[in-house]
């Protein structure tokens, strides 16, 4: 069975390269425009792995991430911010937000993989599986 994940992304052509360079590295890939999109696919089913974008209109990705944190039934699901501001400052405010990576565009394809790979493994999967939408 694939892992699924889920991407948060507002760019089109961003998500685009991600989408064929995740699915490359046998991952399933679902997609969302806006944190909005993002937090109502999750209610559809779980994926294994969130990639998540900060800058987008709307519910922007540090709101995703707390409202992510707050629901129990989403709480071990593992986050990766995937975003073009990443100073200290923004690292910060995505940790404390509850992601478990933070990680900058443009991103290293490999670097990405290896960060999903440590998540997965890392994630207690218990917390959220019974929610899990079928791969």
């Amino acid at each position: 069975m694939r892992d699924q994940l889920l991407v948060i992304e507002d760019d089109p052509q961003v998500a685009a390269a991600i989408r064929i360079r995740l699915d490359a590295a046998g991952y399933d890939i679902r997609e969302a425009r806006t944190g909005e999109q993002g937090l109502a696919a999750l209610d559809e089913g779980v994926p294994s792995a969130v990639i998540l974008d900060l800058r987008m209109p709307g519910i922007d990705g540090l709101e995703v991430c707390r409202r992510v944190r707050a629901e129990d039934r989403w709480r071990g699901l593992p986050v990766i911010v995937l975003s073009a501001n990443v100073t200290d400052d923004v690292r910060k405010l995505a940790l404390s937000a509850g992601a478990n990576e933070v990680m900058a565009k443009p991103y290293e394809p490999k670097r990405l993989t290896a960060c999903i790979e440590r998540v997965l493994a890392d994630s207690p999967k218990d917390d959220f599986a019974t929610t899990r939408s079928p791969s």
